[in-house]
C-alpha cells in the first residue's frame, strides 16, 4: 500500500501497472492481486487508508482538547502532521480530483466529515454560544475556511515556494508546521469576538454603531 499510494501520486492511476508496484514493493504481481482483485481495487485502498488516517489522528486531537480553540488548533496540526509525514499525498489527492473528480474519495471524505468537520463545527457553535466565537459567521463556512488554509498550502505547494521567492521545491516540512501554526492562530483570532471597549454612558449608543458600521449622522 506505501509503494502503490507513492506510485499513484507519481505516476498517476493509468500510468502505474501492478507490477510497477510488486517491484518497488519487492513482491510478485499475483500477491498483490491475492489480496486486492484489480488495479482501482488496490487504488481504492489507497484513496481509504490515507483520509481515514487524518481522520484518526485528527479525532486524537480532537478527543484531547477542552476547548474550542483546541478543536480547531488539533485539526489545523493533524492536517500538517500528515502531510509532512507522507509528503506525496497532496499530488495524490491532485490527481485524484484532476482525474476522478473525488470519485473515489467521496465515500471516505463522507466518513471524514461525519467524524471531524461537523465535530469542527461544533466547536465553532459552542465558543459562539458562549460568547468567546463571533455570532455573525455561518459555522460551516468558518469550518471549510479553517480547514483550507493548510490544504491550500500543501497542495499549491510549488506555487507557494514561488510567490515565496524560493522556488518550485522551496517549501520545506518546517515552512508546513510553521505555517500550520499561523493558520491556527488566524483562525482563531478571526472567530475571536470583539467586545466594545468600554464608554462613557453618554457615547455607548455611538460606539455601538460605528462597532456595526452604521452611518453616524453628520449632526451628531
Amino acid at each position: 500500500l506505501d509503494r502503490a499510494e507513492a506510485l499513484f501520486a507519481q505516476r498517476g492511476f493509468s500510468g502505474t501497472t501492478i507490477k510497477d508496484i510488486g517491484a518497488e514493493a519487492s513482491v510478485n504481481s499475483a500477491l498483490i492481486y491475492y489480496y486486492f482483485e484489480s488495479k482501482e481495487t488496490l487504488y481504492q485502498a489507497c484513496i481509504d487508508r490515507f483520509i481515514a488516517q487524518l481522520g484518526d489522528l485528527a479525532q486524537r486531537r480532537i478527543e484531547a482538547a477542552t476547548t474550542p480553540d483546541d478543536v480547531v488548533r488539533g485539526i489545523v496540526s493533524a492536517q500538517a502532521e500528515m502531510m509532512t509525514r507522507r509528503p506525496h499525498l497532496p499530488k495524490l489527492m491532485v490527481r485524484e480530483m484532476v482525474d476522478w473528480e473525488a470519485a473515489h474519495a467521496v465515500r471516505a471524505i463522507q466518513e471524514l466529515s461525519e467524524r471531524i468537520f461537523r465535530r469542527l463545527i461544533a466547536a465553532i457553535t459552542e465558543g459562539q454560544a458562549s460568547g468567546d466565537y463571533r455570532a455573525d459567521m455561518a459555522p460551516h463556512f468558518a469550518a471549510l475556511s479553517t480547514i483550507g488554509q493548510v490544504a491550500y498550502f500543501v497542495l499549491a505547494r510549488p506555487v507557494v515556494g514561488v510567490v515565496l521567492g524560493r522556488g518550485p521545491h522551496g517549501v520545506s516540512d518546517d515552512d508546513v508546521r510553521a505555517f500550520a501554526a499561523h493558520a491556527a492562530d488566524f483562525a482563531t483570532a478571526a472567530l475571536r469576538a470583539h467586545r466594545l471597549p468600554a464608554y462613557p454612558a453618554d457615547d455607548q449608543t455611538e460606539a455601538s454603531s460605528r462597532h456595526r458600521g452604521d452611518a453616524i449622522p453628520l449632526s451628531a
